[in-house]
């Protein structure tokens, strides 16, 4: 199952009944369960109207974007599943589109799950942000923001009413069921914990490895660039920073990688007031993008999950959060992070204080 609440003595989430009857049969107690219409349904009358961003929307912002500044290029990944394409912004003043680079870069990318919207909201503020503010530090660098990588789900989740709290892209699966987790479909120990083979879970993990449009052009974008050296990836709602690994409970081999991250992720989360952490101490998950980008291509790579573990309620209104100024305040928050993560990536490595802890603390072990 999809795991979205974690406490002390339960878990709560999303599965369909077939998972739920294994969940039992494997010895776990489900407290209680509720049909998602109505979840849904009281869902409705909480979510309010909270201006989530259509493909549409996206498209225009970026092509704004990308017309009114000169360092600013807009180019696309690939195309999804349903033939959308993967926008893409880039921000440098060398070079544009998919030309090359010697710079140090950073990707930055939201909502690969597709009803955590708020993602896509924060990665267009902080486009917008860094283009008004192109400072020295900026130009050094290889800027490239997808603010939507899951185009499909987007628009199949904003046509419900309001919303359907869907999770993956659109693939028509052999049971005629719907979606692949694309966080679960990366080839790095793909198919192993916290992935799915059933078909109908929020966490099914396709049939092989990069299996999605979405997914493969990711791959073919990161392994044509051997300039990326951060890598970000933006969801909702865990208010946390985590980093390598998700598949295993082992901390990074690699002390000096280890120690890059656990401080990166700890200088982060002084700005946002996350929880810093290493990925398999939430749950155990293989197949997902930060395990790759990094265990494949050695980038130094976290997932941000935005707000609303402490303001929103249990269910899918979490995804929806509407208050205005926590949104702008998260978003505040965020950006800043972003920005120690920009100044950073011209070389991590220079973040680990000479006399470095061994942050045993840290580590899920």
């Amino acid at each position: 199952m999809s795991l979205e609440t974690i406490r002390p003595d339960s878990v709560g989430g999303f599965a369909p009944l077939e998972i739920i009857k294994n969940i039992q049969q494997a010895g776990f107690t489900i407290k209680t369960q509720r049909p998602l219409a109505d979840v849904l349904a009281e869902s409705t009358k909480k979510v309010g109207s909270f201006p989530y961003k259509t493909y549409a929307e996206v498209q225009t912002t970026l092509e704004n974007l990308a017309s009114t500044y000169s360092f600013a290029s807009l180019f696309s990944m690939g195309k999804s599943l349903q033939g959308r394409e993967l926008w893409t912004l880039r921000l440098n003043t060398t070079a544009q589109g998919m030309q090359p680079s010697s710079k140090p870069g950073c990707v930055l990318m939201a909502t690969i799950h597709t009803r955590e919207h708020l993602a896509t909201v924060f990665a267009l503020r902080l486009a917008e942000y860094l283009c008004s503010n192109y400072d020295s530090t900026l130009q050094q660098l290889d800027i490239y923001i997808t603010p939507l990588w899951n185009p499909d789900g987007n628009e199949y989740d904003l046509s419900g009413n309001p919303y359907r709290c869907y999770r993956k892209n659109m693939r028509i699966n052999p049971d005629r069921s719907i979606g692949v987790d694309l966080n679960r479909n990366f080839g790095f120990v793909w198919g192993s914990t916290g992935a799915s083979a059933v078909f109908t879970s929020d966490t099914y993990r396709g049939p092989y490895p990069f299996s999605e449009p979405e997914t493969k052009a990711f791959k073919q974008f990161i392994e044509h660039r051997n300039n990326i050296k951060t890598f970000a990836s933006y969801h909702t709602y865990g208010e946390l920073i985590i980093y390598p690994w998700g598949h295993t409970s082992a901390p990074l081999q690699n002390s000096l990688d280890r120690r890059v991250h656990v401080t990166l992720a700890r200088n982060m989360a002084k700005i946002t007031g996350y929880t810093p952490q290493q990925a398999s101490k939430l749950y155990l998950t293989s197949g997902d993008a930060v395990d790759w980008t990094y265990g494949a291509r050695g980038i130094i790579s976290f997932t941000l999950e935005l707000i609303p573990q402490l303001y929103g309620q249990i269910g899918c209104s979490g995804f929806y959060p509407t208050n205005q100024t926590i949104i702008d305040d998260a978003i505040a928050k965020n950006i800043d992070a972003a920005l120690y993560l920009l100044n950073i990536t011209a070389n991590p490595y220079k973040s680990i204080p000479i006399d470095d802890e061994c942050y045993e603390d840290e580590i899920v072990v």
